[in-house]
């Protein structure tokens, strides 16, 4: 099902994931999974592991960008 590496990611995020709630898709989890390695790195969801995805993938996203550096008050 996944190559050894994100399978282990995969168990250890499904671990975490049922320790806060009762359960979650799998379809869900895999692709966080899937997101959060598909550059061959393991990046995070929150502004640094954004900004590297789209390093790594040489993507631009400015409206991704801009929610994560502006407070939210601005988009009122």
């Amino acid at each position: 099902m996944f190559c050894p590496p994100l399978g282990s990611f995969f168990q250890h995020l499904s671990k975490a994931v049922g320790i806060v709630t009762k359960s979650v898709l799998t379809e869900h989890l895999i692709t966080v999974a899937s997101s959060m390695t598909c550059t061959g790195s393991l990046h995070g969801f929150n502004r640094s592991g954004y900004e590297a995805t789209f390093q790594s993938l040489k993507v631009q996203a400015p409206f991704t960008k801009a929610t994560l550096s502006v407070s939210v008050v601005d988009f009122f």
